[in-house]
């Protein structure tokens, strides 16, 4: 790490060269974590100072770096093929062989979406898990159609059924908009409270609204604000230019 290490912060160091714990890293964008987990992948692959020939096809099958998007996926994998060939040139001569190697073997790093680490371990034990192994993974664009038409199919039948709640749901906002609402409940993944929710009476489901309207959402409006580049940047170039005049201070 000696030829990046002017560019790091002590913490980055740590989340770097730590093995022996969990790191969690936080930070805004444009502050490199891709950076740093680079690193820390890359610093799980050095060439053992012991002098002793190491396996880098079973090091680097012993990894597993997971991202939200593949987007994120291929950013870190070509960053870690960069460093990779940099050290090739920049390392002493018995270190090629090394970075060589891992060079070769990169296209085959697990460095993937969880969607995409999930697929692979479950068509690898396909038969245990009674998938058909040539399953794939859906779209955003495939699963929200599947989503809304099951939604629909589903208010078609309650609805042939007469089913008296759905009934009144319909009559009061319409079909579509029903359809639409459930779309959007679904997504919300608040499964886990229907049962809480549906234990109370509509008295007390309206002063559990009132309560966190009164006591959490100035909270969480405030941090989602606090959370806004706009406002971050808004903050810098007040730092940077405090006004004069006392009225627009106070402000």
């Amino acid at each position: 790490m000696a030829e990046h290490s002017e560019r790091l912060t002590d913490e980055q160091q740590q989340a770097i060269v730590r093995h022996d714990l969990s790191i969690s890293l936080s930070a805004g964008a444009g502050c490199g974590k891709t950076f740093v987990l680079t690193r820390r992948f890359l610093s799980h692959l050095e060439p053992p100072t012991n002098g002793n020939a190491s396996n880098v096809a079973d090091q680097l099958g012993r990894l597993v770096a997971i991202t939200f998007t593949d987007r994120a996926a291929r950013e870190m994998r070509q960053r870690i093929r960069k460093v990779c060939r940099d050290r090739l040139f920049q390392r002493p001569e018995s270190e090629a062989d090394h970075w060589l190697t891992l060079l070769r073997n990169l296209d085959s790093a697990r460095i993937c979406t969880i969607h995409s680490f999930c697929g692979s371990l479950l068509r690898s034990h396909a038969v245990e898990a009674e998938l058909d192994p040539h399953f794939r993974t859906l779209d955003e664009t495939e699963s929200s159609a599947l989503l809304n038409r099951l939604i629909a199919d589903s208010l078609r039948r309650w609805l042939a059924q007469e089913d008296s709640l759905i009934l009144d749901l319909a009559h009061r906002y319409g079909l579509a908009a029903l359809q639409e609402l459930s779309f959007d409940l679904l997504q919300e993944n608040t499964t886990g409270q229907l049962a809480t929710w549906r234990n109370r009476t509509p008295e007390e489901l309206v002063q559990c609204w009132d309560d966190f309207r009164r006591e959490k959402l100035p909270e969480v409006v405030s941090q989602h604000i606090a959370r806004m580049s706009e406002v971050r940047q808004v903050l810098t170039l007040l730092k940077w230019n405090e006004p004069a005049n006392d009225v627009m201070l106070q402000r």
